[in-house]
């Protein structure tokens, strides 16, 4: 499951739009258990999905649409706690050349999901794991753990004898990429200081958001910068709203097609909250959101 949602946030983050019937299929999909050597204390799990997801989830009275409006603000706006999500795993050797790029997590009813990306060009190398329950891969393997991806020219380690254990991708077609995609899986190992600090929160959402959707957040770039997405289906309605936070260190550079607040940080940072869909409350949302001092990502490029 937790596959389909992080595949949906990534087309959403490509078009802004989210795949509808790809996000009700994993939400309506069975939900099942992993042991817990490789996963999130269950404590951090859930102190991750609070702040994710919101930690205030009370309704409010309607209030007329907001226009897309720029408010400058001191960065003195309540700031989340600076939680770390732990990424306890990763590769203990990659190919020359691949280096870390991009860090998410994502999180539904209290569980969660870490996924560490490495690049080489087009080429990518994805390490995935956590307590959200997985879409079994239920395809022939091409030798060992390693199975065809969803992707062209992409493989997927996943080791069926432990399936708490961290998936590996590998895509953009990668020489060898069969025996390197088992090599990567069987050589994870251990690590104690990898984590994704969280930069940005809701502080509130309306309450179908905490009753049927999910988050995801991520970071990137050695600037930090992070993009929050909270989505789920309103009452009554037959299409998913995402609410998003996203955190840069420069300005949007093209108009706004759905309702948006656009907040610049004394920082030099710009926080703009936009919506898929109008929301009553866009403004109650944005005047809620926690932004925390700039985070360093020295793990960038590594």
């Amino acid at each position: 499951m937790v596959d389909d949602l992080i595949k949906a946030a990534f087309e959403h983050e490509a078009d802004r739009a989210p795949g509808t019937e790809r996000i009700r299929a994993a939400l309506a999909a069975p939900r099942r258990r992993s042991p817990a050597r490789w996963l999130l204390p269950v404590a951090a799990a859930a102190v991750t999905a609070a702040l994710v997801v919101g930690t205030q989830f009370t309704q409010s009275d309607p209030t007329p649409p907001v226009a897309a409006t720029t408010t400058p603000v001191d960065l003195g706006r309540p700031a989340p706690q600076r939680v770390s999500v732990p990424l306890p795993a990763r590769p203990a050797a990659l190919p020359d050349g691949f280096v870390e790029v991009r860090r998410t997590v994502v999180t539904q009813f209290g569980d969660t999901a870490w996924i560490r990306y490495f690049e080489r060009g087009d080429q990518g190398i994805t390490v995935q794991g956590g307590s959200l329950p997985r879409t079994a891969v239920l395809r022939t393997p091409l030798s060992g753990d390693v199975y065809p991806g969803d992707d062209q020219g992409s493989v997927v380690y996943e080791d069926p004898a432990s399936p708490e254990k961290p998936r590996v991708s590998v895509s953009g077609n990668v020489p060898d990429n069969v025996p390197l995609a088992q090599h990567l899986g069987d050589s994870l190992a251990p690590d104690l200081t990898a984590a994704l600090t969280v930069p940005v929160e809701f502080g509130y959402l309306p309450l179908w958001f905490q009753d049927r959707g999910y988050a995801t957040l991520t970071v990137e770039g050695s600037d930090c910068s992070a993009s929050l997405a909270a989505t789920a289906q309103a009452p009554g309605s037959t299409q998913p709203t995402t609410v998003t936070a996203d955190l840069a260190t420069t300005p949007p550079t093209t108009p706004d097609t759905t309702p948006a607040v656009v907040i610049p940080l004394s920082d030099g940072r710009t926080l703009r909250i936009r919506t898929s869909a109008p929301l009553d409350d866009l403004q109650e949302i944005a005047d809620a959101v926690r932004v925390a001092p700039r985070p360093s990502c020295d793990w960038y490029g590594r």
